[in-house]
């Protein structure tokens, strides 16, 4: 019982630098949109809920549950935003962060919506930058060969079959 609770204090002392926002509209968006996949995670864990709460996390956990014995199948704000007072954080960031971090970052980032806006404009430069590709083809192709030749790319077709054969490196045990 003690050593479940000392692995859980270091859990949480080590994810809390990750911690997620629990309280944050997107973190209550994203939970309820993934909620099937926490709820496929959080169900085999239910039962060990009273070997690793606190006595304070039990009793909210234990209120906010109303005697189920799984989660409810579509979560309301309140039942998300006591989940954090009833399972440590760093539990939830274990179980269900993982699962909406995804969804998370997408919301974070929202940088694919800003690309297709930018498109249309990017027509008119199309053609100028046309006429000047025909001119650099021909010294990227000189470049290329030279790394070709500078730097293995993977493609051993390349490289001309009278190069001198590489000497395999012996490793020398080195004494202490």
């Amino acid at each position: 019982m003690q050593f479940a609770k000392t692995i859980l204090a270091i859990v949480a002392i080590t994810s809390s630098a990750f911690a997620i926002d629990w309280t944050a509209p997107e973190t209550l968006k994203c939970s309820k949109e993934n909620w099937a996949a926490i709820k496929a995670a959080a169900d085999p864990l239910i039962p060990m809920a009273p070997l690793i709460l606190t006595p304070e996390q039990k009793a909210v956990f234990e209120s906010i549950m109303n005697g189920a014995t799984s989660m409810p199948e579509n979560p309301t704000d309140e039942f998300l935003l006591a989940l954090p007072n009833a399972i440590p954080p760093s539990l939830l960031d274990k179980t269900a962060g993982k699962i909406i971090q995804p969804c998370l970052d997408a919301a974070a980032n929202p940088e694919p919506t800003a690309e297709p806006t930018a498109e249309p404009t990017a027509e008119p430069t199309a053609e100028p930058t046309a006429e000047p590709t025909a001119e650099p083809t021909a010294e990227p192709s000189s470049e290329e060969e030279s790394s070709v030749s500078a730097e293995p790319t993977g493609e051993e077709s390349s490289v001309p079959e009278s190069s001198a054969p590489v000497e395999p490196t012996k490793c020398v045990p080195r004494p202490y």
